[in-house]
């Protein structure tokens, strides 16, 4: 049971990683082709979006409990 866990992390933390990691670098390569001032506009649309999903996380958890 111990190794099917330690194999899962394992698994779990390396694509975090890699997803986290071609994040970074896809959000590079649109902050320079965009520039500055529509990088930004599209970054407060992504946080936006990022703030509404918390908030509709929070419901379903209500709901799922």
């Amino acid at each position: 049971m111990g190794s099917r866990l330690e194999h899962g992390f394992i698994w779990v933390m390396l694509g975090t990683l890699v997803s986290r990691g071609l994040m970074l670098c896809s959000t590079v390569v649109v902050a320079r082709i965009l520039g500055v001032e529509a990088y930004g506009e599209v970054e407060i649309i992504q946080s936006t979006i990022g703030m509404l999903g918390v908030f509709a996380g929070f419901g379903l958890g209500l709901t799922a409990t």
